[in-house]
C-alpha cells in the first residue's frame, strides 16, 4: 500500500529551471569559466557541490575550497527568486494528496533556496524536506530519498514499502 510520494522541487513542483540555470552561468563568469544552461540542466538535480566540481572538471579546472561556498552564495544573490512560481494546479493537487498520503520533499538545491521555496508556497503541506545540504552524496545518488523515507519512518524494516 502506498504511503507516501516524494516529490523533486525544480522542474516538478515550481517552473524554476531557466532561473537556476541562469544564475549558475552568471556565478561561473565571476571565476572565468563560460557555460550555458544546458551544461546545468544536465547537472539538475545535483547537490552545490556536486555542481561545482563537474562544471570545474568540463572546464579542466580545479576549484578551490572557496568556490563551494562563494558560488552558491553568488548564484543565489544572481537568482531572480521573484520570477518563481508553482506550476499550475500544483497547490491544489498537494492539498488533496495531504489528505491521504505522507509528503516529503526532495531537492538537490541548498537549505537556503528549499526554505525560501517552502515558506513562500508549500508551508505545511511536507512532512519532510531533504535538500542539497543535508548529505555529502546528493542526487543522483539515492542517498536523500532513503534519508526522506528513514525521516518519514518508510525504511524496508519497518515493511512499510
Amino acid at each position: 500500500m502506498l504511503k507516501a510520494i516524494i516529490f523533486d522541487v525544480d522542474g516538478v513542483l515550481v517552473d524554476s529551471m531557466l532561473f537556476q540555470a541562469d544564475a549558475w552561468v552568471e556565478a561561473f563568469k565571476e571565476v572565468g569559466i563560460t557555460i550555458t544552461r544546458k551544461d546545468i540542466y544536465e547537472l539538475e538535480g545535483s547537490n552545490d557541490t556536486r555542481l561545482i566540481k563537474a562544471v570545474f572538471e568540463k572546464a579542466g579546472k580545479e576549484p578551490e575550497p572557496e568556490h563551494f561556498e562563494q558560488l552558491p552564495e553568488r548564484k543565489r544573490e544572481f537568482l531572480e527568486f521573484d520570477r518563481i512560481k508553482p506550476f499550475e494546479g500544483i497547490p491544489e493537487c498537494l492539498n488533496e494528496l495531504k489528505q491521504h498520503f505522507k509528503l516529503a520533499m526532495v531537492s538537490g538545491s541548498n537549505r537556503i533556496t528549499v526554505g525560501k521555496v517552502v515558506d513562500k508556497f508549500f508551508s505545511g503541506y511536507f512532512d519532510v524536506v531533504v535538500n542539497g545540504s543535508d548529505l555529502e552524496r546528493g542526487k543522483p545518488d539515492p542517498d536523500p530519498y532513503l534519508k526522506a523515507l528513514e525521516m518519514l519512518n518508510l525504511t524496508k524494516k519497518t515493511n512499510a514499502l
